[in-house]
């Protein structure tokens, strides 16, 4: 009867809520594709270009400059691994890669950037 008297009923309940919320997560939720994981990443990327020219007048030269203030490497990568591609037209960011397996298949997130400088000119 002591051992009854001695357990916390209520941590008990909460393993063993934590153990079916993990069983119904990992049953019911789909993983990430790797075209999932490389749109999520460009969305980050699409705030972190954005946050860069809100706070320095200009778009990054390349995302190297944003590379080396990030512990997220794995960031600048599409969901294969290859390097996510960076071009600037006219404050027009684009992010480019090629879908793996199908190499005529590409994936395009462009987005503008307002008040922006690009190579020196002057505030547009």
């Amino acid at each position: 009867m002591s051992f009854f008297k001695k357990t916390n009923w209520f941590g008990v309940a909460m393993v063993e809520m934590g153990i079916i919320l993990f069983f119904l997560i990992t049953t019911f939720v789909p993983p990430m594709t790797s075209l999932d994981v490389t749109q999520l990443r460009m969305k980050l990327l699409e705030f972190r270009i954005s946050y860069f020219s809100e706070k320095h007048g200009k778009v990054p030269e390349s995302l190297e400059v944003i590379k080396e203030a990030s512990r997220n490497h794995s960031l600048f990568l599409d969901g294969w691994g290859l390097p996510i591609q960076y071009t600037v037209t006219n404050n027009v960011v684009s992010l480019t890669c090629h879908i793996k397996g199908n190499e005529n298949e590409i994936l395009i997130r462009r987005f503008s950037i307002e008040k922006a400088i690009v190579k020196g000119e002057g505030r547009q």
